[in-house]
């Protein structure tokens, strides 16, 4: 199966995205402050990627110590980066230096920033944690092999939507992963300890349709630029697949030995222009990575710029405000 993460220029991308569009920390952070997490607590953080959910702990708690868990070893070497733990970091940022992070097209229509100086600053700024904090490249379901003590907490940001469409067709959901990955999570914390994560309304369907609507997911340039790529890769367009709704994701927890306490949300209202480069960054995981199509990183970008171009032949992204939506969950062990 298609595994976008394992991709050096698709993690290069995605820190991208995260130095332009800056919704990524801000999720992180609302997760944070919903878990309560407490000075000097230890965290796990699954699904780090990059590092930008665990350096947004240092930045919101004093003195936490963190071990961050990935299956992509290419987005653990930015998260590696950041904190001064990269053995070879001039090797990576050399190679950013000499390709950029994104075609043409989309340098051509929004602003992007300077992917290796942000590097260095993040650097400067925490590397001074490199004794509080570890990583590990693993699966989520193999969390016991890390050996380490029971956590406080463990937070998930962005992370929750992915194990049921693991090794999944399209139409499928891998229920059983699911659940090994919850138990796997479970099994990493202390008694009473507290589970926060969060998703997307990319995946989450609220009883308030409007609310749905308004979703970037329903923007019209995006689905501009949706039906474009079914039309490219020979799709039929079914529209949104919802991953979750609240009852579906207490009913999980529940099953998984949670108990769910706190619910929060967050809106984004982001600048037209960022969403020619959502579309290329969330195509590659909305489209190609949800739906297991097959394709190298580099077919993958070709198809994806196209698509681009016949997006904006159709559409302007300014036609509508371009909204996200971060839904937040807190949960107890019990």
């Amino acid at each position: 199966m298609t595994n976008v993460f394992q991709s050096m220029g698709y993690a290069i991308q995605y820190e991208q995205a995260n130095l332009d569009l800056g919704e990524y920390p801000i999720c992180a952070r609302q997760s944070i402050k919903l878990a309560g997490v407490k000075r000097g607590s230890r965290v796990l953080d699954v699904g780090c990627g990059t590092g930008i959910s665990t350096y947004e702990l240092f930045n919101s708690v004093p003195k936490v110590n963190v071990v961050g868990v990935d299956s992509s070893q290419e987005m653990l070497s930015l998260a590696l980066l950041k904190f001064g733990l990269l053995q070879d970091s001039p090797a990576l940022l050399n190679e950013i230096r000499e390709r950029h992070p994104y075609p043409e097209i989309v340098r051509r229509h929004c602003e992007v920033g300077d992917l290796e100086d942000h590097l260095k600053r993040e650097t400067e700024r925490y590397a001074r944690f490199k004794d509080k904090v570890k990583f590990y490249c693993l699966d989520a379901s193999e969390l016991q092999r890390m050996d380490e003590n029971p956590f406080e907490y463990v937070l998930a940001s962005q992370f929750i939507h992915w194990p049921r469409k693991k090794d999944i067709e399209i139409t499928g959901v891998n229920y059983d992963y699911e659940q090994k990955v919850l138990a796997q999570v479970r099994g990493s914390l202390v008694p009473k300890g507290v589970f926060a994560f969060n998703t997307s309304a990319a995946d989450y369907r609220f009883q308030d349709e409007n609310r749905n609507k308004v979703h970037l997911l329903n923007h019209p340039f995006y689905i501009a630029f949706q039906d474009a790529m079914s039309h490219l890769l020979g799709l039929t367009s079914a529209g949104r697949n919802y991953t979750f709704d609240h009852n579906e994701m207490e009913r999980i927890m529940r099953k998984a030995g949670f108990l769910i306490k706190d619910f929060d949300l967050n809106v984004l209202t982001l600048e037209a222009s960022k969403l020619v480069e959502i579309c290329l960054v969330g195509g590659h995981m909305q489209i190609f990575q949800k739906l297991g199509i097959e394709a190298s990183p580099d077919e993958r970008e070709i198809i994806l710029a196209e698509a681009l171009r016949l997006a904006l032949r159709k559409t302007s992204p300014s036609v509508a405000p371009v909204i996200e939506t971060f839904v937040h969950y807190s949960a107890v062990k019990q």
